[in-house]
Protein backbone atom coordinates (compact mmCIF):
# COMPACT_ATOMS: atom_id res chain seq x y z
CA UNK A 1 0.00 0.00 0.00
CA UNK A 2 1.18 3.38 -1.29
CA UNK A 3 1.44 5.84 1.97
CA UNK A 4 0.71 9.37 0.46
CA UNK A 5 2.97 12.41 1.99
CA UNK A 6 0.38 13.99 3.63
CA UNK A 7 -0.50 10.51 5.90
CA UNK A 8 3.09 10.15 6.43
CA UNK A 9 4.01 13.73 7.96
CA UNK A 10 1.15 12.99 10.11
CA UNK A 11 2.72 9.71 11.38
CA UNK A 12 5.62 11.63 11.65
CA UNK A 13 3.81 14.65 14.18
CA UNK A 14 2.26 11.67 16.19
CA UNK A 15 5.74 10.21 16.42
CA UNK A 16 6.65 13.93 17.85
CA UNK A 17 4.36 14.55 19.83
CA UNK A 18 4.67 11.07 22.24
CA UNK A 19 8.25 12.27 22.46
CA UNK A 20 7.16 15.76 23.66
CA UNK A 21 7.99 17.53 20.22
CA UNK A 22 5.21 20.07 19.32
CA UNK A 23 3.57 18.35 15.95
CA UNK A 24 3.32 22.19 13.97
CA UNK A 25 6.91 22.37 14.51
CA UNK A 26 7.77 18.79 13.36
CA UNK A 27 6.38 18.72 10.17
CA UNK A 28 7.69 22.33 9.65
CA UNK A 29 10.56 20.92 10.21
CA UNK A 30 10.14 17.91 8.50
CA UNK A 31 9.07 20.09 5.71
CA UNK A 32 11.92 22.41 5.56
CA UNK A 33 14.12 19.35 5.42
CA UNK A 34 12.74 18.28 2.66
CA UNK A 35 13.19 21.89 0.23
CA UNK A 36 16.60 21.41 2.06
CA UNK A 37 17.21 17.97 0.04
CA UNK A 38 15.73 19.45 -2.95
CA UNK A 39 17.77 22.45 -3.02
CA UNK A 40 20.77 20.25 -1.96
CA UNK A 41 20.32 18.59 -5.28
CA UNK A 42 20.06 21.50 -7.08
CA UNK A 43 23.15 23.01 -5.35
CA UNK A 44 25.15 19.65 -6.64
CA UNK A 45 23.65 19.77 -10.33
CA UNK A 46 24.67 23.72 -10.55
CA UNK A 47 28.16 22.02 -9.36
CA UNK A 48 28.01 19.75 -12.29
CA UNK A 49 27.22 22.18 -15.32
CA UNK A 50 28.51 25.23 -13.79
CA UNK A 51 31.84 26.26 -15.12
CA UNK A 52 35.03 24.83 -13.53
CA UNK A 53 37.65 26.58 -12.33
CA UNK A 54 41.18 25.32 -11.94
CA UNK A 55 43.61 26.34 -9.50
CA UNK A 56 47.53 25.45 -9.36
CA UNK A 57 49.86 26.57 -6.32
CA UNK A 58 53.62 27.40 -6.86
CA UNK A 59 56.36 28.30 -3.95
CA UNK A 60 59.07 30.10 -4.48
CA UNK A 61 62.13 31.28 -2.74
CA UNK A 62 63.84 34.55 -3.85
CA UNK A 63 67.57 34.44 -4.07
CA UNK A 64 68.35 37.98 -4.70
CA UNK A 65 71.48 39.21 -3.31
CA UNK A 66 71.12 40.94 -0.29
CA UNK A 67 73.90 43.45 0.91
CA UNK A 68 73.55 44.57 4.04
CA UNK A 69 75.79 42.46 5.97
CA UNK A 70 78.87 43.41 3.44
CA UNK A 71 77.68 46.90 3.71
CA UNK A 72 78.13 46.89 7.46
CA UNK A 73 81.60 47.48 8.31
CA UNK A 74 81.79 49.74 5.26
CA UNK A 75 78.82 51.69 6.44
CA UNK A 76 80.66 51.99 10.20
CA UNK A 77 83.63 53.06 8.80
CA UNK A 78 82.47 55.84 6.64
CA UNK A 79 79.79 57.09 9.13
CA UNK A 80 82.72 58.51 11.24
CA UNK A 81 84.44 59.95 8.02
CA UNK A 82 80.79 61.48 6.95
CA UNK A 83 80.93 59.36 3.27
CA UNK A 84 77.51 58.07 2.21
CA UNK A 85 77.68 54.68 0.85
CA UNK A 86 74.90 52.41 -0.35
CA UNK A 87 72.49 50.61 1.24
CA UNK A 88 71.07 46.73 1.26
CA UNK A 89 67.89 46.11 0.29
CA UNK A 90 65.53 42.92 0.70
CA UNK A 91 64.98 40.85 -2.22
CA UNK A 92 61.23 40.45 -1.02
CA UNK A 93 60.62 43.39 -3.76
CA UNK A 94 59.91 40.47 -6.26
CA UNK A 95 56.83 39.90 -5.05
CA UNK A 96 55.47 42.92 -6.47
CA UNK A 97 56.48 42.04 -9.75
CA UNK A 98 53.42 39.62 -9.62
CA UNK A 99 51.18 42.74 -10.66
CA UNK A 100 53.78 44.32 -12.51
CA UNK A 101 52.47 45.43 -16.08
CA UNK A 102 56.47 44.46 -17.95
CA UNK A 103 55.54 40.86 -16.34
CA UNK A 104 52.25 40.71 -16.88
CA UNK A 105 52.25 41.81 -20.98
CA UNK A 106 55.45 39.23 -21.39
CA UNK A 107 53.09 36.62 -20.29
CA UNK A 108 49.91 37.48 -22.45
CA UNK A 109 52.55 36.90 -25.41
CA UNK A 110 53.45 33.40 -24.56
CA UNK A 111 51.87 30.52 -26.27
CA UNK A 112 49.60 28.24 -25.12
CA UNK A 113 49.11 25.01 -26.93
CA UNK A 114 45.78 24.33 -27.21
CA UNK A 115 46.06 21.30 -28.68
CA UNK A 116 48.70 19.26 -30.52
CA UNK A 117 50.34 21.14 -33.44
CA UNK A 118 47.82 24.22 -32.60
CA UNK A 119 49.33 26.99 -30.09
CA UNK A 120 47.73 30.46 -29.70
CA UNK A 121 48.67 33.45 -27.46
CA UNK A 122 47.50 34.22 -24.60
CA UNK A 123 45.94 37.31 -25.10
CA UNK A 124 44.36 36.13 -27.85
CA UNK A 125 42.74 33.78 -25.08
CA UNK A 126 41.74 36.52 -22.24
CA UNK A 127 40.67 39.42 -25.09
CA UNK A 128 39.99 37.44 -28.77
CA UNK A 129 38.50 38.72 -31.76
CA UNK A 130 40.15 41.74 -33.58
CA UNK A 131 40.86 45.35 -31.91
CA UNK A 132 41.64 48.49 -33.49
CA UNK A 133 42.96 49.62 -30.14
CA UNK A 134 45.46 47.29 -29.51
CA UNK A 135 46.85 49.54 -26.41
CA UNK A 136 43.19 49.44 -24.90
CA UNK A 137 43.34 45.36 -25.40
CA UNK A 138 46.52 44.56 -24.01
CA UNK A 139 45.28 46.60 -20.78
CA UNK A 140 41.87 44.55 -20.52
CA UNK A 141 43.78 41.79 -20.95
CA UNK A 142 46.28 42.45 -18.24
CA UNK A 143 43.20 43.27 -15.79
CA UNK A 144 41.60 39.91 -16.88
CA UNK A 145 45.05 38.36 -16.15
CA UNK A 146 45.54 40.16 -13.16
CA UNK A 147 42.49 38.92 -11.17
CA UNK A 148 43.49 35.26 -11.85
CA UNK A 149 46.74 35.79 -9.72
CA UNK A 150 47.31 35.25 -6.13
CA UNK A 151 50.73 36.26 -4.86
CA UNK A 152 51.52 36.01 -1.18
CA UNK A 153 54.58 36.60 0.79
CA UNK A 154 55.97 34.68 3.91
CA UNK A 155 58.50 37.03 5.33
CA UNK A 156 59.33 34.37 8.42
CA UNK A 157 60.31 31.80 5.75
CA UNK A 158 61.14 34.14 2.67
CA UNK A 159 58.54 32.61 0.60
CA UNK A 160 56.38 33.59 -2.36
CA UNK A 161 53.24 31.33 -3.35
CA UNK A 162 52.21 32.00 -6.48
CA UNK A 163 48.26 30.70 -6.95
CA UNK A 164 46.80 30.98 -10.64
CA UNK A 165 43.33 30.39 -11.11
CA UNK A 166 41.75 29.36 -14.96
CA UNK A 167 39.14 27.76 -16.62
CA UNK A 168 41.79 24.76 -17.91
CA UNK A 169 43.97 22.62 -16.21
CA UNK A 170 46.81 22.66 -18.80
CA UNK A 171 46.24 26.82 -18.94
CA UNK A 172 47.03 27.54 -15.42
CA UNK A 173 49.84 25.80 -15.04
CA UNK A 174 50.86 27.37 -18.26
CA UNK A 175 50.25 30.39 -16.80
CA UNK A 176 52.23 29.95 -13.74
CA UNK A 177 55.23 28.74 -15.33
CA UNK A 178 55.23 31.89 -17.72
CA UNK A 179 54.80 34.27 -14.45
CA UNK A 180 57.59 32.81 -13.10
CA UNK A 181 59.86 32.96 -16.13
CA UNK A 182 58.85 36.80 -16.31
CA UNK A 183 59.57 37.77 -12.30
CA UNK A 184 62.74 35.67 -12.94
CA UNK A 185 64.03 37.84 -16.26
CA UNK A 186 62.84 41.57 -15.27
CA UNK A 187 64.44 40.93 -12.31
CA UNK A 188 67.24 39.55 -13.14
CA UNK A 189 67.76 42.89 -15.52
CA UNK A 190 66.48 45.32 -12.87
CA UNK A 191 68.74 43.68 -10.56
CA UNK A 192 71.67 44.28 -13.18
CA UNK A 193 71.07 47.68 -13.76
CA UNK A 194 70.87 48.08 -9.97
CA UNK A 195 74.16 46.49 -10.02
CA UNK A 196 75.78 48.72 -12.24
CA UNK A 197 74.70 52.19 -10.34
CA UNK A 198 76.41 50.48 -7.22
CA UNK A 199 79.60 49.92 -9.25
CA UNK A 200 79.83 53.07 -10.72
CA UNK A 201 79.06 54.55 -6.90
CA UNK A 202 81.19 52.42 -5.61
CA UNK A 203 84.38 53.83 -7.92
CA UNK A 204 83.42 57.17 -7.37
CA UNK A 205 83.48 56.50 -3.35
CA UNK A 206 86.81 55.01 -3.61
CA UNK A 207 88.31 57.97 -5.87
CA UNK A 208 87.44 60.55 -3.24
CA UNK A 209 88.37 57.68 -0.13
CA UNK A 210 91.95 57.75 -1.80
CA UNK A 211 92.00 61.47 -2.50
CA UNK A 212 91.35 61.73 1.50
CA UNK A 213 93.98 59.64 2.16
CA UNK A 214 96.57 60.95 0.02
CA UNK A 215 96.05 64.22 2.13
CA UNK A 216 95.81 62.61 5.25
CA UNK A 217 99.73 60.65 4.54
CA UNK A 218 100.40 64.37 3.04
CA UNK A 219 99.57 65.83 6.19
CA UNK A 220 101.23 63.25 8.28
CA UNK A 221 104.11 64.18 6.62
CA UNK A 222 104.10 67.72 6.76
CA UNK A 223 103.70 67.10 10.17
CA UNK A 224 106.91 64.89 10.96
CA UNK A 225 108.90 67.20 8.94
CA UNK A 226 107.96 69.88 11.07
CA UNK A 227 108.46 68.43 14.31
CA UNK A 228 111.21 66.33 15.19
CA UNK A 229 110.95 66.00 18.66
CA UNK A 230 107.68 64.38 20.04
CA UNK A 231 109.14 62.89 22.91
CA UNK A 232 108.91 65.77 25.03
CA UNK A 233 105.67 67.31 24.07
CA UNK A 234 102.15 65.76 25.15
CA UNK A 235 100.29 68.53 22.81
CA UNK A 236 102.30 66.88 19.43
CA UNK A 237 101.95 63.25 21.05
CA UNK A 238 98.33 63.85 21.02
CA UNK A 239 98.23 65.54 17.81
CA UNK A 240 99.93 62.73 16.15
CA UNK A 241 97.61 60.21 17.73
CA UNK A 242 94.83 62.40 16.16
CA UNK A 243 96.61 62.28 12.56
CA UNK A 244 97.20 58.80 12.54
CA UNK A 245 93.44 57.83 13.59
CA UNK A 246 92.29 59.30 10.69
CA UNK A 247 94.75 58.00 8.51
CA UNK A 248 93.82 54.59 9.74
CA UNK A 249 90.33 55.08 9.32
CA UNK A 250 91.10 56.09 5.54
CA UNK A 251 93.14 53.13 4.86
CA UNK A 252 90.41 51.20 6.19
CA UNK A 253 87.59 52.55 4.21
CA UNK A 254 89.83 52.10 1.21
CA UNK A 255 90.68 48.49 1.42
CA UNK A 256 86.53 47.83 2.25
CA UNK A 257 85.66 50.24 -1.17
CA UNK A 258 87.96 48.08 -3.13
CA UNK A 259 86.47 44.34 -1.84
CA UNK A 260 83.07 46.37 -2.60
CA UNK A 261 84.09 47.38 -6.08
CA UNK A 262 85.05 43.88 -6.67
CA UNK A 263 81.66 42.37 -5.25
CA UNK A 264 79.83 45.10 -7.34
CA UNK A 265 81.70 44.10 -10.94
CA UNK A 266 80.82 40.27 -9.86
CA UNK A 267 77.04 41.10 -9.57
CA UNK A 268 77.25 42.98 -12.25
CA UNK A 269 77.94 39.73 -14.84
CA UNK A 270 75.89 37.68 -12.19
CA UNK A 271 73.09 35.40 -14.00
CA UNK A 272 72.40 33.27 -12.14
CA UNK A 273 68.67 32.35 -11.52
CA UNK A 274 67.02 34.54 -8.55
CA UNK A 275 63.93 32.56 -8.09
CA UNK A 276 64.30 29.10 -6.57
CA UNK A 277 61.16 26.94 -7.25
CA UNK A 278 60.16 24.69 -3.98
CA UNK A 279 56.82 23.42 -5.77
CA UNK A 280 56.43 23.17 -8.94
CA UNK A 281 53.15 24.26 -10.33
CA UNK A 282 51.00 20.69 -10.46
CA UNK A 283 48.50 20.02 -13.34
CA UNK A 284 45.52 20.19 -11.69
CA UNK A 285 43.03 16.96 -11.22
CA UNK A 286 39.77 18.46 -10.42
CA UNK A 287 38.16 21.54 -10.07
CA UNK A 288 39.08 23.86 -7.32
CA UNK A 289 35.57 25.66 -7.94
CA UNK A 290 32.46 24.95 -7.60
CA UNK A 291 32.57 22.16 -5.21
CA UNK A 292 29.77 19.35 -4.80
CA UNK A 293 30.40 19.26 -0.91
CA UNK A 294 30.15 23.07 -0.88
CA UNK A 295 27.34 23.65 -3.27
CA UNK A 296 25.07 20.89 -1.83
CA UNK A 297 25.45 22.27 2.07
CA UNK A 298 24.82 25.97 0.91
CA UNK A 299 21.82 24.20 -1.10
CA UNK A 300 20.31 22.76 1.76
CA UNK A 301 20.64 25.90 3.90
CA UNK A 302 18.69 27.66 1.70
CA UNK A 303 16.13 25.11 0.72
CA UNK A 304 15.19 24.66 4.13
CA UNK A 305 15.63 28.48 5.37
CA UNK A 306 13.72 29.63 2.35
CA UNK A 307 10.85 26.93 2.89
CA UNK A 308 11.09 27.65 7.04
CA UNK A 309 10.28 31.23 6.23
CA UNK A 310 7.94 30.42 4.15
CA UNK A 311 5.75 28.86 6.83
CA UNK A 312 6.10 31.41 9.53
CA UNK A 313 5.33 33.70 7.29
CA UNK A 314 2.41 36.12 8.84
CA UNK A 315 -1.02 35.90 7.13
CA UNK A 316 -3.19 38.48 7.22
CA UNK A 317 -7.03 37.93 7.25
CA UNK A 318 -9.94 40.14 6.81
CA UNK A 319 -10.95 42.59 9.25
CA UNK A 320 -14.56 41.09 10.62
CA UNK A 321 -16.81 44.17 10.20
Amino acid sequence: MIISVSSWLSRVSLAGERIGLPALWTRRALVSGGFGLLGGFLGILFAVIAPKHYKTVTVLAVDAPNDVNALSSLAGIAAELGVQTASGSSPFYFAAFGDNTDVLSRVLNERFESSPGDSVLLIDLYRPGEWKNQALRLQRAIEDLRSDLDLSTDIKSGLLTLEVTQSEPQLATVVAESIISAVDLIGRQRLHSRASAERAFVETSLRNAETSLRAAEDSLKRFYEANRNLENSPGLKLQETRILRQVTLRQELVSVLQHQLEDARLSEIRQTPLLTVVQHPLLPGKPSWPKKSVMAILGFLIGAVLKLGWELRPISTPDNK
